[in-house]
């Protein structure tokens, strides 16, 4: 692209890094890192969550940490992505952390029933691996988490978790 003369911008960053992501090419992810953190876009919200999501959609949450501390200025989205990457990866404990720092923060997503739900999802998932049993035995198992998660959320989201 910019051998044409034509220059890459954030929109470009952005809609490369969802390529990547979505076919989980992480050797070309980290070349577009690299090209961003050159032109100085790794700091820019928009890029630096496509960044994150990359990652994580990779399976790599240390390098999704680091990007999403480098966003100078992150908003609501920044959080529900790296919350969402986390739990994806089953880093379920970071991910309540997070999800939490992020509504004690008073940042709202339009999306926080989502982010809330995939944090339950790595929960169930990290459920079924360690306690192979019958459903309703899970259920009683995840009641805890989800009582806390909810807990969470509707003291620090209020009217927001019930619009979910």
């Amino acid at each position: 692209m910019e051998e044409t003369g034509t220059r890459a911008n954030e929109v470009t960053y952005v809609a490369v890094l969802a390529a990547c992501s979505n076919i989980r090419d992480l050797d070309r992810g980290k070349e577009i890192h690299v090209q961003a953190v050159e032109k100085k876009l790794d700091t820019n919200v928009i890029v630096g969550n496509s960044l994150v999501q990359m990652y994580g959609s990779c399976g790599c949450c240390a390098e999704a940490r680091e990007a999403f501390d480098k966003i100078a200025v992150k908003n609501a989205v920044s959080w529900s992505v790296i919350v969402s990457a986390l739990s994806q990866n089953g880093r379920v404990e970071e991910a309540i952390r997070f999800a939490r720092r992020m509504l004690l923060q008073g940042l709202r997503d339009a999306k926080l029933g989502t982010t809330i739900a995939k944090v339950f999802d790595a929960c169930e998932g990290e459920k079924e691996k360690q306690w192979p049993m019958s459903s309703g035995s899970r259920d009683r198992f995840l009641s805890p988490a989800a009582r806390f998660a909810v807990a969470i959320a509707r003291s620090n989201a209020g009217d927001a978790l019930d619009e979910v």
